[in-house]
């Protein structure tokens, strides 16, 4: 799990980001475009900064500026949450999410990420070149 630590607190799932936000190939064309710009994940996501790096197998293809976090239960998420995500309707989506998080219940709690692409790069860039870079 690099660039997330996590932990269980009162049997929840509590994750933070460090500097990177990944995305699975199939889906990082669709948020460079703009026309995904929400992400759902399972447990209590927290990103220590308001931007992250957009990040698919390794390489930085971006920034992202995360604008809003929504915590409910998986069986809350709605049609538009989906859309917004890249998928037809909610159902497509928990069935998605399940078989990600194969733990994952209907009451499990997750995390709606909201982002805005801020910047992305001519040419993709080696995370941890990058990572260094922010370190100084």
């Amino acid at each position: 799990m690099r660039g997330r630590r996590s932990s269980r607190r009162g049997g929840w799932r509590v994750a933070e980001l460090n500097y990177v936000i990944r995305f699975k190939p199939e889906h990082l064309e669709k948020v460079l475009s703009g026309r995904k710009n929400v992400t759902v994940r399972l447990g209590l996501v927290r990103p220590r900064f308001g931007e992250l790096l957009i990040v698919c197998n390794d390489l930085v293809y971006g920034v992202a500026e995360v604008k809003r976090l929504d915590f409910m239960r998986l069986e809350e998420l709605t049609d538009d949450i989906a859309k917004r995500e890249g998928f037809k309707t909610r159902e497509d989506l928990i069935r998605e999410l399940k078989r990600l998080y194969p733990d994952a219940e209907n009451r499990s709690i997750v995390t709606v990420i909201e982002f805005e692409v801020k910047e992305t790069f001519p040419r993709p860039r080696r995370l941890l070149d990058v990572i260094r870079e922010i370190r100084g």
